[in-house]
This record gives structure tokens, C-alpha cells and sequence, in this order.
């Protein structure tokens, strides 16, 4: 899923305001299934996010991306 959008404005559900930023995504990106991709977000060429990941922000280019709250066990 991917969101450009939200209710964050003042009474944002209430008067229907939202507010909005540009999703960017580069060339050769693979997403993994049930991802979130929200607003203002940019990954660059090459990049892998991980299945169930919700990420906002920007990554560069030969990243693979993992949701910061989770940790993995090796």
C-alpha cells in the first residue's frame, strides 16, 4: 500500500484536510508483500524492503530496508 496522504492537518477527518507529499520510487525496487509506504518517502534504484515493513523517509540507492522497530534474531 502505498499513501500520499493523511489526516494530519488541524481537524483533519472532520473538514476533510489532508496533507500530502510526493512517494518516489526509483528503478529496480523490489517490494515485499503487505509493505506501507507513506508519505514524503523516496527509495532509491536498487532497493529491497522487506515483506511487512511500514517506512517513511529517504533511502538510498543498494539498500535493504527493514522497519526499524523490528529486530532480527540471527
Amino acid at each position: 500500500m502505498i499513501y500520499d496522504h493523511d489526516f494530519r492537518a488541524k481537524n483533519g477527518l472532520k473538514e476533510v484536510k489532508y496533507k500530502t507529499l510526493l512517494v518516489i520510487i526509483d528503478d529496480n525496487v523490489w517490494i515485499g508483500a503487505n509493505t506501507v509506504i507513506l508519505r514524503g518517502t523516496r527509495i532509491g534504484n536498487k532497493c529491497i524492503v522487506r515483506a511487512r515493513s511500514v517506512i517513511k523517509g529517504e533511502f538510498d540507492d543498494n539498500t535493504v530496508i527493514v522497519q526499524k522497530r523490528e529486530q532480527l534474531l540471527l
